[in-house]
């Protein structure tokens, strides 16, 4: 079939909606440059163009699957038809040319212009002919023989700005009720932080920007954050003011990306925060920057990605840029949504290489909010979330979004032990505490259950769920003790503490040992550089609340290694 024949055909298919077709005007979602595009008539007349070799090739990057062949992940797709508007931007399609073929031609054969290229995913911007709408256009280019895929530029929201969940400051911000909050305590993440070792894990943060001269931020954002929607390497939040989307709100999403990196650094103190700025402060993120932004996160080292969005649509181009990372062995995070809804599920939550966050309370039944099902890999707290907002500030927010960042900063802290992504992910679900019996009617939906970050962590050292304990007689019960950090000829002593009523460490060196009681080592196996035969043990004060070893190099106190005893 020659093209002109070809483009008639796929033209008379959609000669219907071409009669009702809106025009769309240039407005905040549609790209500036476009150029003149050729009216239907002229496409219909059109010779075919001799082709032009790309110096890549799509098929290196993208599976050989046409869009109509569908994958695993196609559940509750659609083929663009009949999206609503506010669904995609404006004025504009996203292709990717079969192997050998050039864009330019695909360009030149519709008379639009290439408004952006992305090497790296072979993908690329055009703008669309005048009298065709995104969805149209998209359809006539996937049944065009030079292009492997197109699509329209999906937009993503933040699930709390569908839901109009909205962030509650705090008029007298107080950085120990963030450290001190409800979440933090039974996660039991202050716990398990204390026996991860080594450098901090990058966790990229595809959002709204960062505060990036947050106090609780300082030291904690990795070098390289991007913001791809002004094109810049300032990733810093920004408010528009305007209600430019008319929806009654002016930037409800401000300071979500900022929140978002404070709970990640709630559940990982050492973790380093890429901020990836790939949505404004109304909310809205295309797919073209966030497909751009995962793959900038794997180039840049990230261990973690977290995504704190979704919406009922899959884009292609992103779900191949997912796939990169994953194959890469980066962890995927993604929020479930705050519809209420069970499957499918939103994408990315329900790509199976992504682990899907629903919401729990306090008493760990699911958030009203939350959507379940069988696409969600774990739970986490997402109700009255207490964490950073920009201009040094805290707020309290509720949503699945925040249940995501806890899963990132956990899946951080392990990769610390055991940087195997698999090993990591085990870990987590594994440790996760169960929680379907507290919620019925929604046994299975709610993945493994709430995330545990202790019980992770010590599946990650290896105990096997059996925590260390102290026995009446002095000795110490242990199948296996592990030290986390060792170095050559490196000489070391045991000291022993407690944590106080207030959460804090106090290590008591050998001045606080009491003669005579020692707990015995028999049967635990130190690196090679650590020398030492016995515990001296001391008496717990009454407010005492858990007891720890710590491994140290002679005359340091940091701790380093292994709980004994538990509340």
């Amino acid at each position: 079939m020659t093209l002109p024949l070809l483009l008639s055909v796929a033209l008379a298919s959609v000669s219907s909606m071409l009669a009702a077709a809106p025009a769309f005007p240039i407005d905040r979602h549609a790209a500036a440059g476009v150029a003149p595009a050729a009216p239907t008539d002229q496409l219909q007349a059109m010779a075919t163009l001799s082709e032009i070799s790309d110096p890549g090739s799509a098929s290196a990057v993208w599976p050989a699957v046409r869009h109509d062949e569908g994958d695993d992940d196609d559940e509750g797709d659609d083929d663009d038809i009949d999206l609503p508007e506010d669904d995609f931007v404006a004025g504009e399609v996203l292709v990717v040319p079969q192997p050998g073929v050039s864009i330019a031609t695909i360009a030149a054969i519709y008379h639009v212009a290439v408004l952006e290229a992305y090497e790296p995913l072979q993908a690329y911007r055009l703008s669309t002919p005048e009298d065709l709408s995104p969805e149209q256009f998209a359809a006539i280019l996937r049944g065009d023989r030079h292009v492997l895929e197109s699509e329209v530029n999906l937009l993503y929201v933040p699930p709390e700005v569908e839901r109009r969940n909205l962030a509650f400051l705090d008029g007298d911000p107080s950085p120990g009720e963030y450290a001190d909050q409800e979440a933090s305590t039974r996660l039991r993440l202050e716990n398990a932080a204390l026996f991860a070792s080594g450098p901090g894990v990058v966790v990229a943060v595809i959002d709204t920007g960062l505060d990036l001269n947050h106090p609780l931020l300082q030291g904690r954002i990795a070098a390289g954050g991007f913001d791809f929607l002004d094109r810049d390497p300032d990733p810093s939040e920004a408010r528009s003011g305007l209600d430019s989307n008319g929806d009654g709100l002016i930037d409800p999403s401000y300071g979500h990306g900022t929140h978002v990196a404070g709970l990640i650094t709630l559940a990982s103190p050492q973790a380093k925060i890429l901020p990836l700025r790939c949505f404004s402060a109304e909310g809205d993120g295309d797919a073209f920057a966030i497909a751009k932004a995962v793959r900038y996160a794997l180039d840049a080292g990230a261990g973690v990605i977290n995504m704190s969005f979704g919406l009922p649509y899959r884009s292609r181009i992103v779900d191949v840029a997912l796939d990169q990372a994953a194959q890469a062995g980066v962890l995927l995070v993604a929020s479930a949504g705050n519809q209420a809804l069970s499957d499918p599920g939103p994408f990315p939550a329900r790509k199976s290489a992504v682990l899907a966050v629903a919401a729990t309370d306090a008493q760990d039944q699911l958030a009203d909010f939350s959507n379940f099902g069988s696409f969600i890999e774990i739970s986490a707290p997402g109700v009255g979330l207490y964490s950073a907002y920009p201009q040094g500030g805290y707020a309290i927010w509720s949503g699945t979004s925040m249940s995501a960042p806890l899963v990132s900063g956990v899946l951080a802290e392990l990769l610390r032990i055991e940087p195997s992504a698999a090993a990591a992910e085990a870990a987590l679900l594994t440790g996760a505490m169960p929680i379907d019996a507290i919620n019925p009617g929604y046994e299975g939906a709610l993945g493994a259950g709430r995330i545990d970050a202790l019980a992770a962590v010590e599946l990650a050292l290896g105990w096997s769920g059996s925590t260390p304990s102290l026995k009446l007689d002095g000795t110490l019960e242990a199948p296996r003790l592990s030290v986390i950090q060792s170095g050559p000829d490196l000489a070391a002593d045991l000291y022993f503490g407690y944590l106080d009523s207030g959460g804090q460490f106090r290590s008591l060196g050998p001045s606080g040992f009491e003669e005579g009681l020692f707990a015995s080592l028999s049967g635990v196996v130190l690196p090679s550089g650590f020398a030492v035969a016995r515990v001296p043990l001391i008496a717990f004060p009454p407010d005492a609340g858990v007891g720890y070893v710590a491994l140290t190099p002679r005359g340091s106190l940091e701790l380093l290694a292994v709980s004994l005893l538990q509340r």
